[in-house]
């Protein structure tokens, strides 16, 4: 039997993009493929952060994550003083409140997954995109029906004109002047202004 030799697969690494110090800017644009060419082909600018930028961000979210935790913290104790201050009668009744919430909310939670997951049927049936189910979804079903139909009719038009530009041989124009709009820009403004003669 021959074995055959395997090799790992390896990546270039440019470890000097990691150091720390102005040496490594010096030498990044040097070798055979600078980090920079690498990292942000097809973006516009390079944002680049300082170590201030990235402290204050940090500082910032501390600060969030902080103000978060003292709420909870507030929020428990003030539950445990209004318990503390209640009849065995009326802590039954407002810990039975408090899970029917909890259900309600859980409910709530399972109508939504369940109405998520027949609008994708829906809209794989119909062979719309399933990326606009953001756009599509509403609070129910009957809702969730009408938008999907109102996007169906639009999304039907928009690609019928695409077609019809393109087998006629010119490239379809969008927008005028210097302000132009995207097809999917045009589709969206469609789509609202269909929905609003819906509702």
């Amino acid at each position: 039997m021959l074995k055959k030799e395997t090799k790992p697969l390896l990546l270039p690494l440019h470890l000097q993009f990691f150091g720390d110090g102005a040496e490594g800017t010096e030498d990044a644009g040097q070798g055979d493929n600078p980090p920079s060419d690498d990292l942000n082909k097809g973006q516009g600018e390079t944002i680049t952060y300082t170590e201030q930028d990235f402290q204050k961000k940090l500082q910032e979210e501390l600060a969030k994550a902080t103000a978060k935790h003292n709420e909870d913290i507030e929020a428990a104790r003030s539950e445990a003083e209004k318990l503390a201050k209640m009849t065995a009668d009326e802590k039954a009744k407002y810990e039975f409140e408090q899970r029917e919430k909890k259900v309600e909310e859980k409910e709530k939670e399972i109508v939504l997954r369940e109405l998520r997951a027949e609008t994708l049927n829906t809209l794989s049936e119909k062979n719309i995109p399933q990326e606009v189910i953001d756009i599509v979804l509403a609070d129910n079903a009957e809702n969730t029906a009408k938008n999907i139909d109102a996007f169906k009719s639009v999304f039907d038009k928009a690609v019928q004109a695409a077609v019809e530009a393109r087998l006629s041989g010119k490239s379809p124009q969008v927008g005028s002047g210097t302000a132009t709009k995207g097809t999917e820009e045009q589709v969206r403004e469609q789509f609202s202004k269909a929905l609003k003669g819906v509702r």
